[in-house]
């Protein structure tokens, strides 16, 4: 653990309020539909991606309604947003359980999957809508897709959605998670992207059984650090919540006994470096979290604290009741996220039955709960929960998603007293989003980690984007990447207080985002004659993907470098 490093940039407790913007922003509507559902089960949630490519974070709410569109709020960069689904075509008025933007073919625009009941029956589909390329349109083009089936989950539905690339092929596949009412489970369905335009259900091939599951909330990130993604997804209690670590490309296994993890109603994940010791944490929130009033410190509520060993072999060991986060009522949505910007991620949880909660971290030791000393106390019923910087000003607002009212934006106020910093990393030879990279900041002795993923919290999205606070820091000492293809780079001496962009280009030696005469030219001869043969070299030298360094090289670098500005 890093803990008695944190004076190397920690200041004086800075004041933070959180305030509900929701109506200033444009986000309230007075004809909100009211007639979705009202029990106990199944809140919505929301996606924020920046859908328009022009670096601020729009919103996508599905509507649970039929007949009533989804909502696009496409952000206006001067703290409002404009609805704007029919204009972009895809305010469907289907219900819609949940939805997920991913870059399913590499062209760099954000497409969209949704997950529809049938108007008529209990039957759910898939809709894929493609991003028309540098258009402000979508096409529905799940004819053809492999996505045009119905569901196999007869007497359920389609829960919490994430996209990851688990063959290791450049292109991200897709998870459906699966809920029943019944007691034998549902059959999550596993996707796998083609690289066509095209995908195939392939679970059996996958690993993952039939029949079994319970899913609320999918999630991918590499938790034994092996330069996988593995896949976390959470379960009610029909089972234990399922950890699929990924053995070879497009196999998994099931070690979620073997690392800890127990039996529990798991309905939102957030996975965050809540210790600050270099590996992925996961909090899930249960559906029997504690009562209301919330009173003592128990709860049902985990926090699993990564104690990845030097073998590799996944452990994890359950400490929320002895940090303090154990109760949430029942829980759904859930994020860490540093709202103070003091370099610890503190962690908020979104409540059907009592106020949602936000947690402060004090070092990694535990968890203060300040939500109703800051402003962030709501009381109605919800699910989705997302933290984003919609704008723009360097501490991380709150999105909350609740039953039959419209999304409600809660603005942080103070949080960028304290220094930040927001990686945008953009992986140019492969999902532009950069899904499954890592970024790790190294700071006054401290390194902080945070992931980019596509699907968390509960039925959610947040953006492809890592925040880091750096307290009273006034640059990162380093900043590292590791890309998707396991290739990565350094980037000393970043100022605070910036959005960044880093951009991974093939043939690229030198991390300046381009290729050019000199050390780029440099360190290609070498790798191309066998003089260098380092794995980050040798992956960046293959310019035509083929997996192999010759001749054949030459001519797309030479083409590279040509096309450098």
């Amino acid at each position: 653990m890093l803990w008695a490093t944190t004076t190397a940039i920690a200041g004086a407790p800075i004041p933070v309020s959180f305030t509900d913007v929701s109506v200033q922003a444009g986000l309230f509507d007075p004809n909100w539909p009211t007639n979705g559902p009202v029990g106990p089960f199944d809140p919505p949630g929301a996606q924020a991606a920046d859908v328009n490519g022009d670096g601020w974070v729009d919103i996508f709410v599905p509507l649970e309604v039929a007949g009533e569109p989804d909502r696009l709020f496409i952000n206006n960069g001067d703290g409002t947003f404009t609805e704007s689904a029919a204009a972009w075509g895809i305010a469907d008025t289907n219900l819609t359980r949940s939805a997920l933007f991913f870059d399913y073919d590499n062209d760099g625009f954000l497409d969209l999957v949704l997950a529809n009941k049938q108007p008529t029956t209990t039957d759910h589909v898939l809709r894929l809508f493609h991003h028309r390329p540098n258009q402000a349109f979508f096409d529905d083009v799940t004819a053809g897709s492999g996505l045009d089936f119905l569901l196999p989950i007869p007497d359920g539905e389609p829960t919490g959605m994430a996209a990851g690339d688990l063959d290791d092929d450049g292109f991200l596949d897709l998870i459906v998670g699966a809920l029943t009412g019944g007691p034998d489970g549902g059959t999550d369905v596993c996707l796998r992207n083609q690289g066509d335009g095209t995908f195939q259900e392939a679970r059996q091939a996958l690993g993952v059984p039939a029949g079994t599951s319970n899913t609320w909330q999918a999630h991918f990130a590499d938790f034994d650090l092996d330069g996988r993604i593995d896949l976390w997804m959470n379960q009610d209690t029909i089972t234990v919540t399922r950890l699929y670590r990924n053995v070879v490309p497009w196999s998994v296994v099931d070690v979620a006994g073997a690392a800890g993890i127990h039996l529990g109603t798991d309905m939102g994940i957030a996975v965050g470096d809540y210790d600050n010791d270099g590996d992925y944490d996961v909090f899930t929130a249960d559906f029997t979290a504690g009562s209301c009033p919330y009173t003592g410190s128990l709860g049902a509520n985990r926090l699993f604290r990564n104690e990845l060993v030097p073998s590799g072999a996944l452990m994890f060991t359950d400490l929320a009741d002895t940090i303090g986060v154990g109760q949430g009522g029942i829980a759904w949505g859930c994020t860490f996220f540093d709202y103070d910007n003091d370099a610890w991620q503190d962690l908020a949880i979104a409540s059907d039955t009592c106020n949602s909660r936000l947690f402060h971290n004090l070092a990694g030791a535990s968890f203060d709960p300040v939500g109703p000393s800051v402003g962030f106390d709501p009381q109605v019923k919800s699910g989705g929960l997302m933290a984003l910087d919609y704008d723009r000003d360097g501490d991380r607002d709150l999105l909350l998603i609740s039953r039959n009212i419209p999304p409600r934006l809660y603005r942080n106020d103070g949080g960028n007293a304290n220094h930040w910093l927001l990686v945008d990393p953009v992986f140019a030879i492969g999902n532009r989003q950069a899904i499954g990279a890592q970024v790790r900041l190294t700071v006054g002795g401290m390194t902080l980690l945070r992931h980019i993923s596509a699907g968390t919290s509960f039925k959610s999205q947040e953006p492809d984007e890592a925040h880091f606070g750096l307290a009273q820091a006034t640059q990162a000492d380093n900043v590292h990447i590791l890309w998707p293809d396991n290739s990565w780079e350094d980037h000393p001496a970043v100022a605070a207080n910036q959005f960044v962009t880093y951009t991974r280009v093939q043939g690229d030696f030198d991390w300046d985002g381009q290729v050019t005469p000199g050390q780029d030219l440099a360190t290609f001869v070498s790798v191309l004659l066998g003089r260098t043969t380092t794995t980050n070299e040798v992956l960046r030298a293959d310019m035509n993907f083929d997996g192999t360094i010759n001749s054949l090289d030459i001519a797309p670098f030479v083409s590279a470098i040509l096309a450098a500005p």
